[in-house]
Order: C-alpha cells, then structure tokens, then sequence
C-alpha cells in the first residue's frame, strides 16, 4: 500500500460517510435514528424527473424542518428551490400562482431554519425574497406587457396576496402556520417583529422554540433594520 499516496488524499468526511454507520443503527435503515436515511444520500442516484426529486427535497425538507433537524432540512430546501427556479421548463404547465405559493412556502421555511437556529439577520433577509414569487404567476394570462410586470405597474387577476393556508404543508401544525404568519408580518416591516413573535407566543406558550422566540424580541428592539 502506497502511504504517501493515501495520506495526500486525506479529506473531510462527506455525509455517506457518517451515514454509512448511523443510517443502519439499532439495526435496519432509519429505525434508531428517525432523522437519518439513506434518501439523505441516494437522492442523485435515483432514476427521477425534475418536478419528482424536486417533491422528494421539499417532502423531506418539510420534515426536517418539523422534526428540528435544521441543517439538512436547509439542504434539501435549497435544493428544492434551485430546482423551481432553475428548471422552468420542467415545470411548464403548473399554473404560476401555484409556483408562486411552492416558492414562498419554500423560502419561509428557509427563513425559519435561520430564525431558530438564531440567525435573525439572514432570516430577514430570507424575508425579502418573497415579493419574487409574485413573478412565478407570470405563466397566468396577464393583460399587460412585460415591462409593465417587471415595473410592477401591472397586477395578475389573482390576488397576489399569501393563499398558502390551502397547501397541505400546514395541515395538523396550527403553530406552524402561526409562526409563519409571523414572519411574513416581520418581513414587511422590520418594526413589526417583536410586536409578531408576541402574537405567536400568546398563540404558543408552550412551543419548544419559546427561548429562541424570546432572544429574538430582545435581539430586534436593540437592533437597527440592515
């Protein structure tokens, strides 16, 4: 065995790495561990159309994001996201209110991954990308010209305003869907967000995300807007 060679080629473990362990532990594949999966790693290996591995990250990523494993839920959603917006035309033919929704669902999660994980400023800043899904409904019939859009002197005959209620991501997980009304609240005004998370406190007392809640009312009063 050549050990020059080995040792040149020494690196930082990659997540099937780990996995190859944690995946199987208490013998059998996500069954000690209920956040790790083999689907964490075989995703690219998979025979899947765009618009099915990008349901499978945002499926998973949903997930994760419930079951608080953060980091990997922030993979896999941006994941998703590049798919959306990247890939237009392997999406052709949903209509673009329903990619504008997917597209706000997706980027509010990423702005509560960094919201609990205690990174308020990006989260913000995560916030601020949701006025670019209005343009996901640009596929919809629009009478007017495109500069118009792009001048948003021209609106889309659907209300632009939040209809994810109706997606099926909130079904069962009422402090979910407050926490991200929350958000949006905050998102269109800086000032608005401690006056928000107390609304979603008075909701949620009991939420494991309290503390973190609590940091944040602290952190946004003694912190100018970026």
């Amino acid at each position: 065995m050549d050990l020059n060679f080995v040792a040149q080629r020494v690196g930082q473990p990659q997540r099937g790495n780990c996995g190859f362990c944690h995946f199987a532990g208490g013998g059998g594949n996500n069954v000690k561990h209920g956040d790790l999966e083999q689907a964490l790693v075989l995703v690219n290996s998979l025979n899947l159309a765009i618009q099915e591995r990008f349901l499978l990250f945002l499926h998973i990523g949903n997930q994760l994001v419930r079951d608080g494993v953060l980091a990997d839920a922030q993979t896999l959603l941006h994941r998703a996201l590049e798919s959306l917006e990247l890939n237009h035309a392997s999406f052709f033919g949903m209509r673009g209110t329903v990619k504008r929704d997917l597209y706000r669902f997706i980027v509010t999660s990423l702005a509560e991954i960094r919201f609990k994980s205690g990174d308020f400023r990006t989260a913000f800043g995560f916030l601020q990308w949701l006025g670019q899904g209005d343009f996901m409904a640009a596929q919809d019939p629009i009478a007017c010209r495109w500069d118009e859009l792009l001048k948003r002197r021209c609106k889309a005959p659907d209300p632009l305003s939040v209809q994810l209620e109706n997606l099926p991501w909130y079904t069962g997980d009422a402090e979910r869907l407050a926490f991200h009304e929350a958000l949006w609240i905050w998102g269109e005004k800086w000032e608005n967000g401690a006056s928000a998370m107390a609304a979603f406190l008075e909701k949620h007392p009991q939420t494991v995300w309290n503390a973190t809640v609590q940091d944040f009312r602290k952190w946004v009063q003694s912190n100018p807007r970026p």
